[in-house]
C-alpha cells in the first residue's frame, strides 16, 4: 500500500502532465512539508485544509527558496499553489462540486 507522500508525490506529477488537480489529502500532505509553524496560513492549510483567501506560494516558500528547490519539489509547490488557487474559488465563493 502507497503512503500519503508517495501518494502526494504521484499526484503533483499527475497534474503536471494532465492538469488534474490533486486530492485535498495530497495537498494537505504537501503543504505539511512546507509550513513554517502552527501559526502559519501554511500550518492552517495543512491542518485543516482551510484555505485562506490570502494564501501564495511565500506561506511555504520565499522566492529565492523556490528558485533554489530541485524541478521535482517545484512541481510538487506548483501543483499544490493550483489546488489552493481552486479550493480558494471553492471555499470563498460558496460554489460547491
Amino acid at each position: 500500500m502507497e503512503n500519503e507522500s508517495t501518494i502526494a508525490i504521484r499526484e503533483a506529477r499527475r497534474w503536471v502532465l494532465t492538469g488534474e488537480i490533486m486530492s485535498a489529502q495530497s495537498a494537505r500532505e504537501i503543504a505539511s512539508w512546507y509550513h513554517g509553524g502552527q501559526w502559519t496560513r501554511a500550518y492552517s492549510i495543512a491542518s485543516s485544509g482551510i484555505v485562506p483567501m490570502d494564501a501564495d506560494r511565500t506561506d511555504f516558500v520565499t522566492g529565492a527558496e523556490y528558485e533554489s528547490l530541485p524541478f521535482l519539489s517545484k512541481q510538487q509547490i506548483d501543483a499544490l499553489m493550483a489546488w489552493i488557487n481552486i479550493e480558494k474559488i471553492l471555499q470563498h465563493d460558496g460554489c460547491e462540486i
